[in-house]
């Protein structure tokens, strides 16, 4: 399961930008967005039913906490921003690493100031390597 859960992920995300970057600019991106969380929804309705959790629904309701509830919003932001990235003329290879690598720049500084992480040698390379990408991939000629 361990490696399934990354190929799910990694496949995904790919759908997800390559289907992003193909919704029609004729449509309003809310309706975009309401197509695609009615199937998410549904979705999600199925999985509830293949993966087992040992108690009810409104049990795991109960004790699902703000964060739940709060993805939501950040999710809709998520799909929202890519949206609109795709429409102001953004690259397909573009878009996803620059907000991945600026991203991961955030993650690691909260990851040390909130969490107490700590970073190895091997990771500081790693973050100097996203800061110069992003440098290399912003670069226009």
């Amino acid at each position: 399961m361990f490696y399934l859960s990354m190929i799910i992920t990694i496949v995904s995300v790919l759908f997800y930008q390559i289907l992003q970057k193909g919704i029609s600019n004729n449509v309003n991106p809310a309706v975009s967005l309401i197509i695609s969380y009615t199937i998410a929804i549904l979705v999600s309705i199925i999985l509830y039913f293949i993966i087992p959790s040992g108690e009810g629904f409104i049990n795991s309701i109960k004790k699902a906490n703000l964060a739940s509830y709060l993805l939501g919003v950040a999710v809709v932001g998520i799909e929202i921003g890519f949206l609109l990235i795709y429409r102001n003329g953004w690259k397909l290879g573009l878009a996803a690493p620059f907000s991945s690598s600026i991203t991961n720049i955030l993650l690691i500084s909260i990851g040390l100031l909130v969490y107490k992480e700590h970073l190895t040698g091997m990771n500081m390379l790693g973050l100097f390597f996203c800061i110069v990408g992003i440098i290399l991939i912003s670069y226009k000629q």
